[in-house]
């Protein structure tokens, strides 16, 4: 790839984070898995799961937007999934989309071109 890795970092970053964080606290045995492959000629996909708690779709429609979080509380302001969406579609040229159910963990799915624009 001919990327941003400083960004790209960040969004992995995040992702794992947010996995970690939200989706496996108070999970036995939780795991998180990246898996990436090259799609075609132009574009490749990178998959991050974990088999945690999930979310309601309430949530998941929610999850990328600005401020939105379930732990304010705890003093987590709810910029991290925006911030890696920003990321993924403004600067890195990518798509990143989520699936979650809740109790069935989490899958965020980003497709980025090989060589970035700009």
């Amino acid at each position: 790839m001919d990327s941003y890795a400083g960004p790209y970092g960040q969004v992995l970053a995040n992702l794992l984070h947010n996995a970690i964080t939200h989706g496996l606290e108070q999970t036995e045995n939780g795991w998180v898995a990246i898996d990436a492959h090259r799609l075609n000629e132009t574009h490749v996909i990178i998959n991050i799961s974990d088999n945690g708690r999930g979310m309601p779709e309430d949530v998941r429609r929610k999850a990328i937007e600005p401020f939105f979080t379930i732990c304010r509380s705890h003093g987590r302001p709810g910029l991290g999934l925006h911030i890696a969406f920003n990321i993924v579609t403004q600067q890195l040229g990518g798509q990143i989309t989520l699936e979650s159910e809740l109790g069935r963990g989490a899958t965020f799915t980003i497709s980025l071109p090989l060589v970035s624009p700009g």
